[in-house]
């Protein structure tokens, strides 16, 4: 999967954005953007032309982006900003750089990117919005009138999308990725590892890993779990995820030292109430229903539009997040405490090794 949704292919996106930005959107008319042109027909069927449907997309996509900065730089590049229509593209891209305060080449490079990663991310949650609200008369609006009791605003456009979701369609090109879980066990893809060293290296993005502390009270009644098809399982898998990141961070590191501090991995001491991928607007998140027994549930999509980041109920799942995550000991920092702890707490009393599941290497 390349982060299709509801038919309008991100990666295909960001190819017509990358067009349309050299090209200027003087030029829009002249141009073959068919991904655009199908998710501004989508989003704007009454504009009266493709071009002008492209336009108003792209401005509401502008509109959605968080940050003054960005969103300016954004309107700059794209010659949507007043009195740019007809500047040259390298001129606009000049201005861009001078709001961000970087050198043009640094721009180019970096700011740029994520730029236009953030449209496409902005393009893909309008029309996604568009076809819901089409498909099924209006957001969910018994879910969103109880939310909305509660004092969480917006619309959940959260269909179950099943036990499992590809994880090139969670860990997206965004300024800020937190993921949660009590293992990880989805880093066991070398495919993901090498995405995520790109993410934190060439796009800027923050990665943010949180798993469970294999010495938090929690793990020892967790590890008992039917879900589990042994008693080590999940300590093992804790450990081979440990020892991944760990190789990771090296890697980022040897690539580019400044980047590893956008690279942190936190160990949880409570159980968490949810697990998942919180990546921008958009978030994939299950809930645990019993620990005890391994019960959860699906994945459910969750998205947030124009609301308030504080009253959005993805809002919800960050703050929950960020809350655990300030109270969480990083793994890189203090790795040989954790481990000398963790080998002291489950050695056996009669002075017996501790098991080879339990043995990290430092």
């Amino acid at each position: 999967m390349d982060g299709q949704e509801a038919g309008i292919s991100r990666s295909r996106l960001v190819i017509d954005l990358r067009v349309l930005r050299e090209a200027g959107i003087v030029k829009l008319r002249q141009l073959n953007l068919p991904t655009l042109t199908e998710a501004a027909r989508v989003y704007a069927p009454d504009a009266g032309s493709p071009g002008r449907a492209i336009e108003e997309l792209l401005r509401d996509a502008l509109d959605k982006i968080d940050g003054d900065e960005i969103r300016q730089a954004g309107e700059y590049i794209f010659g949507v900003a007043v009195g740019t229509r007809g500047v040259r593209p390298a001129e606009l891209r000049a201005k861009a750089a001078d709001i961000r305060n970087v050198s043009r080449e640094t721009f180019r490079k970096h700011h740029e990117p994520i730029i236009i990663d953030e449209i496409a991310d902005a393009i893909v949650d309008l029309v996604y919005r568009v076809q819901t609200a089409s498909a099924t008369g209006g957001i969910h609006g018994a879910a969103v009138d109880q939310l909305a009791a509660l004092g969480v605003q917006g619309s959940i456009a959260a269909a179950s999308v099943g036990r499992a979701v590809d994880w090139t369609v969670m860990f997206p090109s965004v300024r800020v990725i937190r993921a949660l879980d009590l293992s990880m066990p989805m880093l066991g893809q070398p495919a993901l590892i090498d995405h995520l060293e790109r993410l934190v290296c060439d796009e800027a993005t923050d990665v943010r890993l949180m798993v469970l502390h294999p010495n938090a009270p929690g793990a020892a009644l967790r590890r008992e779990s039917p879900a589990y098809k042994t008693l080590d399982e999940l300590h093992t898998t804790i450990e081979y995820v440990i020892k991944i990141l760990r190789g990771l961070r090296q890697s980022i590191i040897r690539r580019d030292a400044d980047a590893a501090r956008r690279f942190d991995v936190r160990l949880t001491m409570s159980l968490p109430t949810f697990c998942g991928v919180l990546a921008g607007n958009r978030g994939f998140v299950n809930i645990y229903m019993e620990h005890l027994t391994g019960s959860r549930g699906p994945y459910f999509e969750i998205v947030r539009h124009n609301e308030p980041a504080e009253s959005s109920l993805l809002g919800c799942f960050e703050q929950s997040f960020d809350y655990q995550w300030g109270s969480s000991p990083s793994l890189f920092s203090d790795l040989a405490a954790h481990l000398a702890h963790f080998h002291e707490r489950y050695a056996s009393p009669n002075g017996a090794a501790v098991p080879t599941y339990l043995q990290f290497e430092l």
